[in-house]
């Protein structure tokens, strides 16, 4: 039996959630400040209690979820998945996860517009404000170590 939509909305969101802490941990292993390493494990704490929240609401009765329409298809797509090789540096693994989190808060905005449930539409709003904290958090982190690794000037 095929999922509804709306459970395949959430399931994606909640492998995307899974993704993000699971790269914001391996980024963590790598990075060599302590400084961005516990900003990094931060944030992958915070994608799991994203985790947590969204499958909350997928146990639940979500047909009111269902917003038919061709907007499903961007819903349902994947986000943009980067691999980074292991001679990436930190600032460009900073810049990616900027770039992830900026992607998860386009697509919780819209799936909080196309969510019928006051609920669930407040669910993922609230998911959706908390990621540029995220992206500001990343950008601080980035600017730090550009202007640490930057060469002095005479």
């Amino acid at each position: 039996m095929e999922s509804s939509v709306p459970d395949r909305i959430l399931d994606s969101a909640i492998q995307e959630e899974i993704a993000a802490a699971r790269r914001y941990l391996e980024l963590a292993a790598r990075a060599t400040r302590d400084d961005v390493r516990e900003l990094l494990e931060s944030l992958a704490a915070e994608e799991e209690k994203h985790r947590q929240a969204l499958e909350q609401v997928r146990a639940g009765d979500l047909t009111p979820f269902a917003s038919p329409g061709p907007s499903q298809e961007l819903l349902l797509a994947p986000s943009c998945e980067i691999e980074l090789g292991p001679d990436a540096t930190i600032a460009r693994a900073l810049l990616v996860a900027i770039d992830l989190e900026q992607a998860a808060f386009r697509r919780y905005t819209a799936l909080a517009r196309h969510a019928q449930d006051p609920g669930v539409r407040t669910l993922l709003e609230m998911l959706a404000r908390q990621e540029p904290g995220h992206w500001k958090r990343l950008e601080e982190a980035y600017e730090r170590v550009i202007r640490d690794e930057a060469p002095a000037s005479d």
